[in-house]
């Protein structure tokens, strides 16, 4: 998961999503981390832009700049299976309506 392709990847299937949708994977990635001390990281969106989001392109792709922020946050700082999350997304990505 660590070439420019793969990358570019992850960043198109979070853009195929719905704003809200991608807020929501970040979430479940976050989930999924577990620390000795308890810890866990949570993700923050502003919710006008997540709003904004579905009527202007601009927003749109800030959500989906700053959700593939945080997944590779979440791997570098946290230690997130960048390979296991990448499948789960392709599969939420099916499954979007």
């Amino acid at each position: 998961m660590d070439t420019l392709s793969d990358r570019r990847d992850i960043w198109h299937l979070l853009n195929r999503l719905p704003p809200k949708g991608r807020v929501q994977f970040v979430g479940w990635c976050a989930d999924r981390i577990t620390t000795n001390a308890g810890m866990r990281p949570v993700p923050r969106y502003d919710r006008e832009l997540l709003d904004l989001a579905y009527r202007d392109n601009s927003a749109d792709l800030r959500v989906t700049n700053a959700a593939y922020a945080d997944l590779l946050n979440l791997s570098a700082q946290w230690g997130l299976d960048l390979a296991a999350a990448s499948v789960e997304l392709e599969q939420w990505v099916r499954r979007k309506p």
